[in-house]
């Protein structure tokens, strides 16, 4: 429409053509001959808005991977927009193959008597030299469970049972998706034999055969197994016709023993081991013991003499010794009756003052001994009797009854004179 100065107005029309922006598509193959694609429509230009799908077909060896560049996916056919310019890259990757049939197991299939400690192996190829993993389908049951899985072609299943049938397989994976299964192999394991005890063996080790001991002495050894140091229970002694008695340790053993507990002269030691089923060997010693063995001392009472009456201040007398030496003398003790004991002046000879006042006349009993240091001796005693003065005349308890009654009859003649 067109309007001029005047307001005049006039129409004016005419038709234009204007063309579609036209775009065009790159195709790339990676690696270069490992395929193709296929465009349809097939053209070296495309109009803005049209839809375009591209097929891509692997060459022999080779398989589709994915697309990139202006597209995406792993479909081997996209459709795709034509707005812009488009570079495909179509890619392509060696065709994968599975790993081949795990084979070569052992134990091998249907074998019997195996071990209840094993290790179960097996082979496994793949022909793109992919790194394989393993899973293990193991068990009593004839389809086992699924029960590890690893990345060698060996395991350990722990210990398995005595007597037993067990069903195992392996699924060979190769991290592209290709897996392949084995046949389900079985073996039965041996049947339980209990093993043979060995019995433990003991050795002495102090003292030596014919040694002289005295005092305490410690005895000792070394004890084992040939089935396993553990097997041992414990190590046990005894000295001559004893009892058998526990030891310390088992491996490594001792024992202290006494020898003051035993007379001098010839003992012989005895040492077993056991483990818990059997006893060892009994080894034996013989040793000589050889103790200071102390004798009591000896006493005797020289005066006064057995039976003898004494009165006033007397001496007891008498004499000590030891066979073990005089020197060992300690001490020479008296006592009267139940009395406490007294020390007296000297050992080998020795003397006691006794006054004999303090004690009430009649039989008395005076007892001796003697001591080394260790041993008291026996006791030596006599009997004597004692009588002193003052005894013969009337005893007080008498004499005052009398007086008062020889009094009273004094008063009662006077009375009676009187009344005549």
């Amino acid at each position: 429409t067109v309007t001029d100065d005047d307001g005049a107005v006039s129409n004016i029309s005419k038709q234009i053509n204007v063309g579609r922006e036209e775009y065009v598509i790159s195709v790339y193959i990676e690696p270069n001959d490992a395929g193709s694609v296929i465009l349809y429509p097939d053209m070296e230009k495309y109009e803005d808005g049209m839809l375009v799908n591209l097929t891509a077909l692997p060459n022999s060896g080779y398989e589709f991977s994915h697309w990139s560049g202006d597209a995406d996916g792993t479909n081997s056919t996209i459709q795709i927009v034509m707005d812009s310019n488009k570079t495909i890259i179509a890619n392509f990757s060696p065709e994968n193959h599975p790993p081949s049939k795990p084979f070569s197991p052992y134990p091998k299939n249907g074998a019997f008597n195996i071990n209840t400690v094993i290790t179960l192996s097996w082979n496994c190829q793949d022909e793109d030299g992919d790194d394989l993993t393993y899973d293990i389908y193991f068990g009593t049951s004839p389809n086992p469970p699924k029960f590890a899985s690893i990345s060698e072609s060996n395991y350990n299943p722990g210990v398995l049972q005595y007597s037993t049938t067990y069903y195992w397989r392996i699924v060979a994976k190769d991290g592209k998706g290709g897996e392949t299964s084995s046949d389900i192999w079985h073996f039965t394991t041996l049947a339980y034999i209990p093993p043979v005890n060995h019995p433990p063996y003991v050795l002495i080790l102090s003292p030596k055969n014919g040694s002289k001991l005295s005092g305490e002495v410690e005895i000792y050894g070394n004890a084992g197994d040939d089935d396993g140091d553990f097997t041992l229970q414990k190590v046990e002694i005894k000295i001559d016709d004893g009892k058998w008695i526990y030891v310390n340790g088992t491996v490594k053993w001792n024992y202290s023993w006494n020898t003051n507990n035993v007379e001098n002269g010839i003992h012989t030691i005895y040492v077993r081991a056991y483990d818990g089923e059997d006893y060892s060997e009994i080894i034996s010693i013989n040793v000589e013991v050889s103790n200071f063995k102390n004798r009591p001392p000896y006493v005797e009472i020289d005066s006064a003499l057995n039976g003898s009456v004494v009165e006033g201040r007397i001496v007891i007398k008498g004499i000590a010794w030891d066979t073990d030496g005089n020197e060992t003398l300690k001490k020479v003790e008296i006592k009267i009756d139940d009395g406490e004991w007294i020390y007296v002046n000297g050992t080998v000879k020795w003397n006691y003052e006794l006054n004999t006042e303090k004690y009430q006349n009649g039989e008395h009993i005076i007892y001796a001994r003697s001591y080394d240091g260790i041993n008291y001796s026996n006791l030596s005693y006599i009997k004597i009797y004692f009588e002193n003065e003052e005894a013969k005349k009337i005893p007080y308890n008498i004499l005052i009854p009398v007086f008062v009654i020889g009094i009273a009859v004094v008063f009662a003649l006077i009375y009676i004179k009187r009344k005549r």
